[in-house]
């Protein structure tokens, strides 16, 4: 014979209590686990994009673009909207920049990556040119630790 187990009201409810603070933790660890994944998933992809562009081989503007994006934690159309912050118009002209100046494509070419216009590519690398010489910067011959440092450096998105 099993023997019920009756509760009051109050016990009723701490159990309840309970079972939802359990829950509660438990989709928190969760979420957290959730979270460390996607990070990890993204620095493979950071990582795996800069061997790429930073390899002895063939490295392609696009391709930059895209992995340097990632590394900032900024999305392509972020770069590419019509936003007139500093920060984000110095990430650009620092795009514009390794494009014309790196990676030897026409101001053309890079405006069109970036949806600007080729005079706006030309001035934003003229800008980071003067940028540079006044500041006194040396600029690393690898193309992801050179837009990096010059992100850092000239104030673009952190």
């Amino acid at each position: 014979m099993t023997a019920t187990v009756f509760m009051t009201g109050s016990q009723l409810l701490a159990s309840i209590a309970a079972k939802e603070a359990s829950d509660e933790a438990e989709r928190k660890v969760r979420e957290r686990y959730r979270l460390r994944q996607a990070e990890q998933r993204r620095q493979r992809l950071i990582r795996r994009d800069i061997i790429h562009v930073s390899s002895n081989g063939p490295a392609t503007f696009h391709a930059f673009f895209g992995a340097f994006c990632r590394a900032i934690y900024l999305e392509k159309l972020q770069v590419t909207a019509s936003v007139q912050t500093a920060s984000i118009t110095t990430t650009r002209q620092i795009i514009c920049w390794m494009g014309v100046r790196r990676f030897g494509r026409s101001s053309p070419a890079v405006g069109a990556a970036v949806e600007r216009h080729y005079t706006s590519v030309l001035h934003g690398v003229s800008k980071i040119d003067r940028l540079i010489a006044e500041r006194g910067l040396t600029v690393p011959a690898d193309p992801m630790a050179a837009a990096i440092y010059l992100n850092r450096e000239l104030g673009g998105v952190q």
